[in-house]
């Protein structure tokens, strides 16, 4: 009987913590844009009350704050989509280039030292093998 008394808690904490991972899973939607908002005013508020500061109200200044920190989060989304769109743009140039280096090795390779490093590599497999 001292063996299932030990064992409930044990049960009891393991569903507890099932239950809290599928509310946490079920209120995705709602707790990350909520964790992200309190980030945001936490690494906003000082620049808020540095405005205050120096005499603006308090919603000027939070209306100022949010309209630069967006400018700011765009700008660096274009800068990062201009840069995908780049590589988009020059992906099979740099396609024909790596098959381009890899052709030139493999005839580098051929009759070389890497061909017979490779035979040699296939010899000793196959002795270890019974071939």
């Amino acid at each position: 009987m001292l063996a299932g008394a030990r064992e409930l808690p044990v049960v009891n904490i393991l569903g507890s913590a099932i239950l809290v991972m599928a509310f946490c899973y079920w209120a995705r939607a709602v707790l990350i844009p909520l964790a992200l908002a309190v980030l945001l005013t936490c690494l906003l508020h000082p620049v808020v009350t540095r405005l205050q500061r120096l005499g603006l109200w308090r919603v000027p200044s939070v209306l100022l704050v949010v309209l630069l920190a967006s400018a700011l989060l765009g700008g660096i989304g274009w800068v990062v989509m201009g840069q995908l769109t780049t590589l988009a743009h020059d992906l099979p140039q740099y396609e024909r280039n790596i098959k381009r280096k890899i052709a030139d090795l493999r005839q580098l390779g051929k009759g070389g030292v890497i061909e017979r490093v490779q035979r040699s590599i296939q010899d000793i497999a196959a002795d270890l093998h019974g071939e």
